[in-house]
């Protein structure tokens, strides 16, 4: 069984109104609305699989070009402790 992503943390907006994401730790992240969008989507019923799918079809991108987003995206979400 393949597992599925859970987000942590929160979206937040920073003094200035920019979109920021928040760990549990209370460190912020700037980031842009595609990592927004992939974080939000990891909501303890997507896998990856389904996250890369979601991505391919909303733009249009290759499979191959979507697994890579999404893998890198979710890497560097885990990174920061915003994904589990």
């Amino acid at each position: 069984m393949t597992e599925v992503i859970n987000k942590k943390g929160e979206l937040a907006k920073d003094e200035n109104g920019t979109m920021v994401l928040v760990n549990e730790k209370e460190q912020t992240f700037r980031t842009d609305e595609p990592v927004i969008a992939i974080w939000q989507m990891c909501d303890g019923t997507r896998t990856k699989e389904d996250i890369c799918t979601v991505v391919k079809e909303q733009t249009g991108v290759t499979a191959e070009d979507a697994e890579k987003i999404v893998s890198d995206v979710i890497g560097k979400l885990r990174e920061v402790e915003l994904v589990t």
